[in-house]
Formats: structure tokens, C-alpha cells, sequence
């Protein structure tokens, strides 16, 4: 099973499109200077009016009380419990940020609504225990780095969930390029990522045939002139569900 994001949305109707798509994580961006920022007033509002008239559960269980020693026992354990989350509330809202505060992202966590973090800057390795969410850290791929470096990253990691993107000097949060998806199998086979970066309606598909992520990620990827386009996220969410329902048994 690939999980699937949408990253990036900043009007209810979009949030609306992605969760009768049947994503399994909207991604809601905290970093000013992104085109797609939206303030806490705005995110509050969007994740109100997608659970307006349903049981929202508590996410407390997803402060996992096991935390192994191996850092590979325990993502895969944190992917098991997002697995089994997903049968009682789906999507997961993740807020994105980037270098910022501790204090500021559990603040606007609480203030939100929010039900998972995702780091996209520098941040030490000493931020995800301060938060009062679980944290996907994103992992930048750069050129000449080997399957061997990557898995080393992610597990002396501290994040809940890593996500694989391209390394792109000078460019904070998403870089929209696509690497090298065989890489991200090899890490794959040790431990669940999460794959992004480039990832289209029309590319999907072949990403998670080759890579057989745990989950991927996509934001410009569903967007017409910088606005989410809802026929993409149909689609990028359709296909990206069809190749992984094709992976042979062993993958999924």
C-alpha cells in the first residue's frame, strides 16, 4: 500500500477535492515565504470545514509510547501506527515548516488542529522530541549519495517518518525535481520513506512501480499557474493507488 499526500493546499475546496480522492495526508505550509503559506487562521478553517459534521478522533495515540533502540524498528513501528490510524480518521493534516521553533510549531499545532509535523529545513536532530506531534523529516538526495548514506540519515534520525526529496542548493521545502526512484527502493527495503520532488499525475505511477514507496508526495505536481487543480489530484491520486495495487505482494 503507497500512501499518498497532497502538500500544499490552501483552500478548503482543495482540501475538500483531496479527501473525497481518497489522500491519505494534507499538507497545510507554515513557511512564510512559500507561495503556498497559509496563515493559522486559514488552516483552522480548512480543517474545520473538511470535519464539519463528522467524529474527528483524537490523535493522542499517535505519541507512540514504544520507542525502540534500532532506529529502523522504530519508524517501521511509527508507520504501523499511522497504518492502523488511518481505519478511524483519514486524512492526517501534517503542518509544514521550515526552521522554525520548537514553541512556534506546537503552538500553531494546538492552535490548528494539526496531526503531524513535517520538517523541511535544517533542523537538528534535537527538535522532533520537543514536539507535541510526530514529525516527518525531509531528507535531501543529493548527487553521489548511495542507498547505504541515506538509510545511515534516516536511522539516526529522531523524526517519526522520513520523506526522499532532491537536494537543491539554496531552495528551502520542496525543490520539484525528480532523482533517482531505484535509490529510494534501496532505502525502501530497510525502512518505510516517503518519496517527493517532481512527482506528477502523469509520473506517479511509474515512481511508485519502480521506488515502491511507503508513501508519496506531491505538491506543484497538481497544480495549473500555481493553483491546485482538482481533475490533477483526481488523477495523481487514482494513478499513484492503481501501480500500488499492481506491486507484487512482496512490495506492498
Amino acid at each position: 500500500m503507497t500512501y499518498i499526500k497532497i502538500c500544499g493546499v490552501t483552500e478548503p475546496e482543495h482540501a475538500f477535492v483531496a479527501t473525497e480522492a481518497g489522500a491519505d495526508f494534507i499538507g497545510l505550509n507554515f513557511y512564510e515565504d512559500s507561495p503556498r503559506y497559509v496563515t493559522p487562521e486559514k488552516a483552522r478553517e480548512t480543517i474545520a470545514e473538511v470535519w464539519f459534521g463528522k467524529t474527528i478522533h483524537d490523535t493522542s495515540e499517535l505519541q507512540f509510547k514504544r520507542r525502540p533502540n534500532d532506529g529502523y524498528d522504530r519508524i517501521r513501528l511509527a508507520a504501523e501506527t499511522l497504518e492502523g490510524f488511518f481505519a478511524r480518521k483519514r486524512p492526517l493534516f501534517v503542518g509544514i515548516f521550515v526552521d522554525a521553533t520548537s514553541a512556534r510549531m506546537n503552538a500553531i499545532a494546538e492552535e490548528v488542529g494539526l496531526d503531524l509535523f513535517q520538517l523541511s529545513g535544517e533542523e537538528l536532530q534535537n527538535i522532533p522530541p520537543r514536539l507535541n506531534r510526530p514529525s516527518i523529516k525531509v531528507v535531501k538526495v543529493r548527487e553521489g549519495q548511495t542507498a547505504s548514506e541515506i538509510a545511515d540519515i534516516v536511522r539516526h534520525g529522531t523524526a517519526a517518518l522520513h520523506m526522499l526529496e532532491t537536494h537543491v542548493e539554496g531552495v528551502a521545502g520542496g525543490s520539484g525535481q525528480t532523482f533517482d526512484w531505484a535509490l529510494a527502493k534501496e532505502v525502501g527495503e530497510k525502512v518505510p520513506v516517503l518519496i517527493g520532488g517532481g512527482l506528477r499525475p502523469d509520473n506517479v505511477a511509474e515512481a511508485v512501480s519502480v521506488a515502491a514507496p511507503w508513501g508519496v508526495d506531491v505538491a506543484s505536481g497538481v497544480e495549473t499557474d500555481g493553483i491546485k487543480d482538482a481533475q490533477k489530484i483526481r488523477e495523481f491520486v487514482q494513478n499513484a493507488k492503481r501501480a500500488s495495487q499492481n506491486l507484487p505482494m512482496s512490495l506492498k
